[in-house]
Parts: structure tokens; C-alpha cells; sequence
């Protein structure tokens, strides 16, 4: 799902995983053809992933950084993906856990040049977890366009219970 965020086909693009985990995503890419348009980048906060994601694939960037502290030193990507970032909030409260979801998607916004994609999870399901992160379509909607671009795409269509967006700073054909 959020390699959909890519809208260019066989031009090279930059990638940045943020909050990869153990690469997994990376892994997903070299099993399709989009492995050779994409240069991968992983980045998380936990040294202990770090560690094993570069043992796992030792060929590929993997950057540990916390953005929170600091993203000076983080360059610029075409897109920024943040898969479940969002989604588990644990004990965190629900105006806390906003707080870190605005904060974290003006930190990929400063750092993608094309777009960027992120998930949550629904509220369209039977019942709510409380220490999941769940948000309304319209409270989403507001956030992203009134703090970074009427260009979005929301995906609720793959059967989980969250649902996708893809955010871009220009609108779909701008440049042919």
C-alpha cells in the first residue's frame, strides 16, 4: 500500500522509511519491479532495529535519528512512507498522541519534495481499541489540508482497519 504513494513509473525516486522497523518494506520492494526506481532509505529511532535491519539487508541505507529530537540532519526524499507509526498509542493520550501525529507528519513534510503517505487506523469498524489511534475521515481531511496540501488520497479499500493517505504538493498530471 504505501509504495502506491509513488506516482512515477520507471523514473528513479528516493524513499525514506521512516520509522522502519527491521526494513521490512525494503525487503517488499526487491520482490517487485519497482526495485530498481526506488532508492531505499530506512531511518528509525531504536538502535536495536537499526542494528538488525542493516544485518538483515547490509547493502541498504539504514539511518537511526530521532526526528523528535532533532531532523536537522535529515536530507531531503521525493516521498516519505510512515506505515503504523500512528496506529498503536498504548497509554499515550488521545491529545497526545494527535499532538505526535501533527508533529511527526511537519517533519516528513519538510523533507519530501514530492509526497508522502501514512496510515491510521479507521473508525469505521464494529468497536474501538483504546490504545489504538483511530480518526475520522473529516478530522484527517482537516488536518492535511489545512497544514499541508489539498492534494490528498484517502484508501480504505484493503479490508484492514485502518486506512491509507497519500499527501502531494501537487496535484495529480501537474507535470504531464
Amino acid at each position: 500500500m504505501m509504495i502506491g504513494v509513488i506516482r512515477e513509473r520507471g523514473v528513479p525516486v528516493t524513499l525514506l522509511d521512516l520509522g522502519c522497523g527491521l526494513g521490512h518494506l525494503n525487503d517488499f520492494l526487491r520482490g517487485t519491479p519497482h526495485h530498481e526506481q526506488v532508492r531505499y532509505t530506512g531511518l528509525d529511532m531504536s538502535a536495536r532495529y537499526i542494528e538488525e535491519a542493516r544485518q538483515r539487508s547490509p547493502q541498504t541505507q539504514f539511518v537511526r535519528m530521532d526526528l523528535l529530537e532533532s531532523d536537522r540532519e535529515l536530507p531531503q526524499y521525493d516521498y516519505i512512507v510512515m506505515n503504523g507509526l500512528f496506529n498503536y498509542r498504548g497509554s499515550t493520550t488521545r491529545e497526545g498522541m494527535k499532538e505526535y501525529w501533527q508533529t511527526m507528519l511537519g517533519i516528513a513534510w519538510r523533507h519530501c519534495t514530492k509526497g508522502m503517505a501514512f496510515n491510521v487506523m479507521s473508525k469505521i469498524v464494529d468497536w474501538e481499541r483504546d490504545d489504538l489511534f483511530h480518526v475520522s475521515f473529516d478530522e484527517l481531511s482537516e488536518v492535511v489540508a489545512r497544514n499541508f496540501s489539498r492534494h490528498f488520497i484517502m484508501r480504505h479499500d484493503y479490508g484492514a482497519y485502518e486506512y491509507t493517505t497519500f499527501v502531494y504538493r501537487e496535484p495529480c498530471g501537474a507535470h504531464g
